[in-house]
């Protein structure tokens, strides 16, 4: 008897099924760009189907290479073409295609060839990353007051016209961004979610890929659901996944929008990605404030090591600080961060100053007026006035009030500018209540924008 593997007279035992694992290919076929190929191979009528993945030879052909173990074509390769008139192929393999009695052992049954994803745009500059407009309220998709996270999550963001509108209008030209949004803002799913926390990263980032590729954006906030305490602890959120599972979990988020670690995919998009810890319940709820250092010192030492990415953190209303007074940001930590997202009280008038009942003749505040009354305004101007460059105080500021606030981002950071965005200044009102009008909104930003604001939600 022959030594060769094809002259044996009975055929192979069944191969055990391996796990579909996808390679990312590239090949001209049937007009359209493909680069995954799979390919179902049939053993004779003894053995089951088993999907095997290939890589490109030529345009059309595909190398498929069979694991170590399956049978006696042990590390053997198939070369096999495509038809262009039907995306599928039946044939026969090239090594051990035919048994001593002239029977097929392998059969090829299909292939299938899937849409190639859009090449990742250019790897954007950090003030690019930085300089985030993103217009976390106003945008209105058929009734729909969004909140822009829901582009990312299941429900209403699983539906890619909807995903379509949403980016539409964040191209279009408005107050504070006349060239339209610059980033979309996704957030992992939250313990409510069938697919919380890590269970979200794939289809996260996805989105995020379709953001940067076919919708332009430069790049994706990712809010990390770190809002709250844990469980059992003062401000514990029970809405998000708290601080403890951040600090577990950082750095398994970041491995996988690398590509790496498991689940990878092999591609990197972290260098289009500003991480944030969570919304506005970080600051000031994470408590010990000395959270906040612990998470940017993880954060920070996490990106340095992987090459890519950026932090910010979002401020709650009232709050320039996540210490509520220092200037955190002149410290090694707050030096740190590259971007600061800046939530204002609900109700709050940039564009206008309080009433007159609120006043004494001179134009001070009233003693009879509390501090929740003047929330809407002081919560504005004082928190502006110390985190722009340029600050013009309004001529409606209560007199004596906060006359000379000192710049606390003035130092920057080793990596550049420290960037301030006024971030929340309608969000709830949009899209919890719906009480606010998008020309309410605008309004607001506009006083912003005459406060020294440049980057506005």
């Amino acid at each position: 008897m022959s030594s060769w593997p094809w002259e044996k007279p009975h055929p192979p035992q069944p191969p055990t099924p391996q796990p579909r694992v996808l390679i990312y290919l590239s090949a001209w076929f049937a007009g359209g760009l493909y680069n995954e190929a799979l390919a179902g191979l049939v053993t004779d009528q003894y053995g089951p189907t088993v999907v095997f993945t290939g890589a490109r030879v030529a345009p059309g052909r595909y190398q498929f290479s069979l694991p170590p173990g399956t049978n006696f074509m042990w590390g053997g390769n198939l070369l096999i073409g495509a038809t262009p008139a039907t995306a599928s192929y039946t044939g026969r393999c090239v090594l051990g295609q035919i048994d001593k009695d002239g029977y097929p052992i392998w059969q090829i049954a299909d292939i299938l060839l899937l849409p190639a994803k859009s090449a990742l745009p250019p790897i954007p500059t950090r003030d690019q990353m930085c300089q985030i407009r993103c217009e976390l309220q106003g945008i209105d998709v058929n009734g729909h007051h969004l909140f822009e996270p829901e582009l990312g999550q299941l429900g209403v963001g699983e539906d890619p016209n909807f995903r379509a509108e949403a980016y539409r209008q964040k191209r279009l030209p408005r107050v504070g961004a006349p060239n339209g949004d610059s980033h979309v803002c996704l957030s992992i799913d939250p313990p409510q979610s069938p697919q919380a926390g890590l269970a979200s990263l794939p289809r996260i980032k996805a989105r995020i890929r379709e953001a940067i590729t076919q919708e332009g954006m430069t790049g994706a906030l990712l809010f990390c659901m770190g809002d709250g305490n844990d469980a059992g602890q003062p401000d514990h959120d029970p809405g998000a996944l708290n601080y403890s599972w951040l600090m577990a979990n950082f750095q398994r988020i970041y491995d996988f929008m690398a590509g790496i670690g498991p689940g990878g995919d092999g591609e990197n998009l972290n260098h289009w990605i500003d991480y944030v810890p969570g919304f506005d319940g970080v600051v000031p709820a994470w408590q010990p404030y000395t959270k906040v250092n612990a998470f940017v010192e993880l954060a920070r030492n996490v990106i340095q090591v992987g090459g890519a990415g950026y932090v910010g953190i979002e401020l709650a209303a009232g709050y320039c600080s996540w210490t509520g007074e220092d200037n955190c940001w002149a410290t090694q930590d707050g030096q740190r961060f590259d971007f600061i997202l800046q939530e204002f009280p609900i109700d709050c008038s940039p564009d206008q100053g309080p009433p007159a009942l609120f006043l004494n003749l001179d134009g001070s505040w009233g003693s009879w007026v509390t501090n929740d009354q003047k929330n809407p305004w002081t919560q504005c101007y004082q928190m502006v006035g110390r985190l722009v460059p340029n600050y013009r105080r309004p001529a409606w500021v209560p007199t004596g009030d906060d006359p000379h606030p000192s710049y606390m981002l003035g130092g920057g950071t080793p990596r550049g500018p420290l960037y301030y965005i006024a971030w929340e200044q309608s969000t709830y009102e949009w899209c919890r209540v719906g009480s606010i009008t998008r020309t309410q909104i605008d309004a607001r930003r506009q006083g912003l924008i005459d406060m020294g604001c440049v980057l506005l939600g």
